[in-house]
Parts: C-alpha cells; sequence; structure tokens
C-alpha cells in the first residue's frame, strides 16, 4: 500500500500480481521478447501512457487507469491490450498510430483532453466501449466480435467492418457516428444493430456482399422490429 514507481517495463513474458493498489508515475510497456505482460489484481493508477512491443499483449484483471499526461501506443499489428482501460485525467492522453484493442471495457470519463489525430482504433476482440468526446479518425473490426457501445463511437473517417470470420453484433445503450460505414463481404454474413438506438453515416455507406450467395444482412437486435 502506498508504493509508487516512476516506470514499469516488461522485458519478457512477466506476470504482475497487484495485493494493493498501485500508483506508476510514468509509464508501463512491454518491450524487448516480451510477449505476453499480464498485470492481475488491485487497480493501477498511471501517469504517464501505456505502449507494446513487437507482438507484445498486455492483459489481466487489473483495472488500468491512465490520470495523467502520455500516450497510448501499439508496436505492432500482433499487439494489444486485453486489460480495462479507463481515462480519467486532468492531463492530456494521446493516442499514436494504431492502438489496437481486445476484450475487456476500454472507458473515457470526458475528464482531461484525448489528441486523436491521425489515430485508428483496431477492435479486435468483443470489447465494451464508452467513449463518448473522443473522435478517432478511423475504426476497424476483426474477427467476428460483439461490441457492446455505452455511449456514442465516433470517427471523421472510414468504421471498417472486416467480417472476414463471423457476424457482427452491435449492443449496448448507444450507437456510432462515423463519416464511412463499410462492409464487403465474400461470405455470408449478418450485422445486427440494437434496437433502439441512432446509427449515424454522414458521408458514404458501403455494403455489398459478392453474390445472392454470399449476401450481407442487416438484422435487428428485436426481430419484429425492421
Amino acid at each position: 500500500t502506498g508504493l509508487s514507481f516512476n516506470n514499469i517495463t516488461a522485458l519478457a513474458n512477466t506476470v504482475l500480481t497487484l495485493s494493493n493498489d498501485i500508483t506508476i508515475l510514468g509509464s508501463i510497456s512491454g518491450h524487448g521478447s516480451a510477449a505476453t505482460f499480464v498485470i492481475n489484481g488491485n487497480n493501477m493508477y498511471v501517469g504517464g501512457g501505456l505502449s507494446t512491443g513487437v507482438n507484445t499483449t498486455i492483459s489481466g484483471t487489473t483495472n488500468i487507469i491512465l490520470n495523467g499526461t502520455g500516450t497510448i501506443s501499439t508496436a505492432s499489428s500482433s499487439g494489444n491490450y486485453r486489460n480495462n482501460i479507463e481515462i480519467n485525467t486532468a492531463g492530456t492522453i494521446t493516442i499514436s498510430g494504431t492502438f489496437r484493442y481486445s476484450v475487456g471495457i476500454f472507458k473515457y470519463t470526458t475528464a482531461g483532453s484525448i489528441v486523436a489525430t491521425g489515430s485508428a482504433f483496431t477492435i479486435i476482440g468483443s470489447a465494451t466501449l464508452d467513449t463518448a468526446g473522443m473522435t478517432f479518425v478511423n475504426i476497424t473490426t476483426t474477427g467476428a466480435p460483439t461490441l457492446t457501445i455505452n455511449s456514442t463511437l465516433s470517427a471523421s473517417g472510414t468504421f471498417l467492418i472486416s467480417a472476414t470470420t463471423g457476424n457482427i453484433s452491435f449492443l449496448g445503450t448507444a450507437g456510432f457516428s462515423v463519416d464511412t460505414f463499410s462492409c464487403t463481404v465474400t461470405v455470408a454474413r449478418t450485422l445486427t444493430f440494437k434496437a433502439g438506438v441512432t446509427y449515424t453515416v454522414t458521408g458514404s455507406l458501403v455494403l455489398k456482399g459478392v453474390s445472392t450467395s454470399t449476401r450481407l444482412s442487416l438484422v435487428s437486435s428485436t426481430p419484429t422490429t425492421a
């Protein structure tokens, strides 16, 4: 209890278990040969940022709360974050490059400033998103996630649904607001939208199935609702 560190860096496969809340004045990162950096237990308050090395996954049961000024980055297309992450700060959090997030809850409390100019948000699992006040440039899903959206998910560019391995479902209490919404499938896929919430596309809507046998179907979570 009461411990604080400047930075924490995992240089190899690492499991860190917290029996009390911990404060990191700087940043946490997984680098070097670290393929997995697992953080379990109590809350971790981070005054700096988050970063992954090549192919590194940061995961575990610990809630990571960003409460300072720093940068979130993902080094490669194989790295991602799997802890619950909350931005609740009086500072500025910058999202650099592609931010890859998997399962868990990613939340912005609207406290503090977000710089997401040029950022891309890639969702690779069934995440819960509560990002009111944040606007990404582009958003991409991979796999077949169920996305629970609890405040409007925004992008100034394209929300690309990469429905290559299964169906996609939107749940939660809110929808999205994007310039372009795009989904092209080569096998039959279904997009399920939550009834009673609003999904807004201000620019282009691109929905494509390549033949009558490989259609893209849009359905409501309530079967009696068109």
